[in-house]
């Protein structure tokens, strides 16, 4: 499976399994934000939930996040083993309460992507 058609995948199965709209709201909002050479997608659920699927190379992420008011990252996916793509990972760590963390298996791997790993499970998430 290529990288975009399991990012179209992961987007599709998360709407998928997302709660049933209240009568409130009943948006999910999907917004591929601008991180440099890099990929991050906020989804946010009618009930407020946020899904954070990677976050770029740089502190562009935490950035993008504070205009939009966020104080935690409900689950955040790291669609694969580049840099590009969990590079901010771990600013968002330390600037956000992480609830959840999905990391897809590869075989590739960094120290880099390691001192995440670490951090991650310093973090206890």
């Amino acid at each position: 499976m290529t990288h975009r058609s399991f990012i179209t995948w992961l987007i599709l199965t998360l709407a998928a399994l997302l709660p049933a709209p209240s009568e409130a709201s009943n948006t999910v909002l999907f917004e591929f934000l601008d991180v440099g050479q890099g990929d991050a997608i906020l989804v946010t659920t009618p009930e407020g939930k946020t899904i954070l699927v990677d976050a770029g190379p740089s502190g562009k992420i935490v950035e993008k996040l504070k205009q939009r008011r966020l104080s935690a990252i409900d689950l955040m996916v790291i669609s694969h083993h580049h840099f590009d793509h969990y590079g901010g990972m771990g600013e968002v760590i330390q600037n956000f309460q992480v609830r959840n963390i999905l990391v897809t298996n590869s075989s590739h791997s960094t120290q880099r992507f390691t001192s995440l790993l670490r951090l991650i499970q310093q973090k206890n998430i």
